[in-house]
């Protein structure tokens, strides 16, 4: 199995250069960029401060891909210069 190939490798790195074992981190199995019934508020708070606006039917539009990078640059103490100029790359404003 691939995935549990790459995760022995991770962990043989992290042994390696800490000589500690890496922790698992719990991977949300519904995360937020995956959900299209909705736009999250992050992303509609963020959306109002650059004077646009998201309706549901943009955010279905974006690849899972978009989805991600907007709600990632959205978090709360993200710098967010970045994200005006994400919405330009996806030709939302």
């Amino acid at each position: 199995d691939e995935i549990k190939q790459y995760q022995e490798f991770l962990d043989g790195l992290v042994r390696k250069y800490t000589g500690k074992v890496a922790t698992a981190m719990m991977v949300d199995p519904f995360p937020v960029w995956s959900e299209l019934e909705f736009v999250p508020a992050s992303i509609l708070v963020k959306v109002r401060e650059v004077g646009c606006s998201m309706s549901v039917d943009k955010w279905k539009s974006l690849t899972t891909l978009q989805r991600f990078a907007l709600v990632k640059l959205s978090r709360e103490g993200h710098e967010s210069k970045n994200f005006p100029i994400a919405l330009k790359e996806f030709a939302l404003l």
